[in-house]
């Protein structure tokens, strides 16, 4: 269930990203498989864990994919939110068309 209350939800963010950095940490130790972890919060922040042959994937600027995969959804979320408002303001002008009204917005 998600939990409503942000410093609880960041608590628990912290706490269980620690729990799992530690958890993926013994996996790869105690059977010797490649691993890679990739979290986000809520905020953006990205955390990693990356076995020596998983580092480029996170460190290596010239082969990031997982930064560009973030970032490209990033801008196709911010795109998406363009193109709601878009659509809203032109959906307001059509209803206060129709009506015979006018109508402002402010920002």
């Amino acid at each position: 269930e998600f939990i409503e209350n942000k410093l609880k939800r960041q608590i628990t963010f912290s706490k269980r990203k620690s729990g799992m950095m530690k958890k993926i940490h013994e996996l790869t130790t105690l059977t010797g498989t490649e691993a890679l972890l990739i979290l986000v919060s809520e905020t953006g922040h990205i955390y990693s864990y990356a076995t020596p042959r998983m580092v480029s994937l996170v460190d290596d600027p010239d082969v990031n994919p997982i930064k560009n995969a973030l970032e490209t959804y990033d801008d196709a979320q911010a795109q998406a939110k363009v193109d709601a408002a878009s659509r809203s303001t032109r959906s307001g002008r059509t209803k206060s068309s129709k009506s015979g009204g006018s109508s402002s917005s402010s920002k």
